[in-house]
C-alpha cells in the first residue's frame, strides 16, 4: 500500500472466450484521467471490444505498469474489484468463477463490486 491516493484508469471488458477483464492505468491527475477516456474507448470499440465500465478512480494499491499487447500465455489474477465513493481496493481470489460466486457483480449508489482478471498484478 502506499501513503497517498493514485490516480487510475480502470477499464472493465468482456474477453471474447468469456469472463471479464481489467486493465489499470496510472495517471498525473484526475483531469488527464478523464481526458483518457474518449481515445480509449474509440480504441478499444473500434478493436471490436466491448466495453463493460471504463471509469477515473483513485487506489492506495500499487499496481504493475499496464503493458500493450502483453505475451497471450501472461499468466492472469483474478480479482475482487471493489469500488468505494471513487476508491478502488484490489483483494486476490483464487479464480474469477469462485470471485463471483463468493461476491456476486453489485452497483448500488457509490459501491460498484465486480469479480474479473488481470495480466497486472498487485505490488507487494
Amino acid at each position: 500500500m502506499t501513503a497517498s491516493s493514485i490516480v487510475t484508469l480502470f477499464v472493465l471488458t468482456a474477453m471474447a472466450e468469456g469472463g471479464q477483464s481489467t486493465a489499470y492505468t496510472t495517471k498525473a491527475d484526475m483531469d488527464t484521467c478523464k481526458a483518457s477516456i474518449p481515445p480509449v474507448t474509440e480504441i478499444l470499440t473500434n478493436g471490436g471490444v466491448e466495453i463493460i465500465t471504463i471509469d477515473c478512480v483513485m487506489t492506495k494499491q500499487a499496481i504493475t505498469q499496464f503493458k500493450h499487447r502483453p505475451p497471450k500465455d501472461a499468466p492472469r489474477t483474478a480479482y475482487l474489484n471493489q469500488i468505494v465513493g471513487g476508491e478502488l481496493t484490489l483483494v486476490e481470489q483464487k479464480s474469477e468463477a469462485a470471485c463471483k460466486d463468493e461476491h456476486p457483480e453489485k452497483i448500488k449508489g457509490e459501491i460498484r463490486q465486480y469479480c474479473a482478471t488481470s495480466k497486472q498484478s498487485l505490488q507487494h
